[in-house]
């Protein structure tokens, strides 16, 4: 009997020992678990931590950096009028506005440079939003088949409507009527201005808001290669920050161009290309460079500065300082 019991007592003291022993563990292992997740707890608030001060580094060199462009951009501002103040005299310009974008900047640079802007027409709708009651009859003014597909149609359109604008003695006038009823265009033209039968340069502004509205292809590609073909020096702008940019336009077409044109720099490129600068200039990705490489020789005093092109209908374009150049 007492074998027994002390059989008993043994079988009662190893499972004793057992749980002690799976207690222990259990205790052990949560112990290193727990110091595990705290250190990495700890390498996560380090890190943390450090990103943190990172960040607050950045943004602070970001506000550095900004106000530094500002000051920049307010410095070229107030020296912008005496700039380009009488480099653009007899000049006479027409401007293409496609989309709305920055005609105030232009304006005030022309009239600051000394340009007499002869003409303004902005297409304050689409043209392929022509009322499909009308299209017939323009067809046949126009000259087309009946039978005319829609690309062939608004292709044809777009030169007769760039014709009428840029010689005031097309006999295409009558279009700028109908397109003027309908709301999709306005024209204004400075009659006290005594307009040569051709003006001297056109800027097409480019850049659309609205992806909507956007038609590179059939409108701005036909109407800027149509004023190419016409030997129409031709400058495209548009604003710096646009939804959908017309720079590859301009790119593809040989235009040269200016993307910031609502900034005082680009004001100043503006000036630089209407007197010869080619190339393609701004602050976006797309631009070559951020102003003309000659654009100190371009805008220099009267007695030291190029020949100025503003009596040309196509004006001489220069790439480097010392050497002429070549047309657009």
């Amino acid at each position: 009997m007492s074998d027994f019991r002390y059989h008993i007592a043994t079988l009662v003291a190893v499972f004793l020992a057992l749980a002690l022993g799976i207690l222990l563990g259990a205790s052990i292992g949560q112990d290193v678990i727990n110091r595990e997740q705290i250190q990495t707890v700890q390498r996560a608030d380090a890190k943390i931590g450090e990103l943190t001060q990172n960040m607050q580094t950045t943004a602070q060199q970001l506000t550095q950096t900004q106000l530094q462009l500002s000051n920049y951009q307010a410095a070229v501002e107030a020296i912008l009028p005496t700039v380009i103040s009488g480099q653009l005299d007899g000049m006479q310009v027409g401007i293409l506005n496609l989309y709305g974008g920055a005609p105030d900047q232009v304006q005030r640079t022309l009239t600051l440079a000394g340009a007499q802007v002869a003409w303004q027409a902005d297409l304050v709708g689409r043209l392929q939003y022509v009322n499909l009651d009308k299209v017939s009859q323009m067809e046949q003014l126009l000259g087309l088949p009946a039978t005319t597909s829609n690309s062939t149609f608004y292709t044809t359109l777009t030169n007769a409507v760039v014709d009428a604008l840029y010689d005031p003695n097309s006999p295409n006038g009558w279009l700028l009527n109908t397109l003027s009823s309908d709301g999709l265009l306005t024209v204004r033209r400075e009659e006290q201005i005594k307009t040569r039968s051709k003006v001297d340069a056109v800027i097409v502004i480019g850049g659309a808001n609205q992806p909507e509205t956007a038609d590179q292809t059939t409108v701005d590609r036909t109407a800027l290669m149509r004023l190419k073909d016409d030997g129409t020096y031709v400058v495209g702008v548009e604003n710096l920050r646009v939804t959908v940019s017309s720079f590859p336009v301009f790119q593809t077409s040989h235009v040269t161009s200016v993307d910031n044109v609502d900034q005082p720099i680009g004001q100043l490129s503006l000036v630089a290309a209407l007197l010869g600068a080619t190339g393609n200039f701004g602050e976006k990705p797309t631009a070559e460079r951020l102003i003309p490489p000659n654009i100190a020789t371009l805008l220099a005093p009267e007695a030291s500065r190029l020949p100025h092109p503003s009596t040309q209908n196509a004006p001489t374009r220069q790439t480097e300082p010392s050497s002429g150049g070549a047309g657009q």
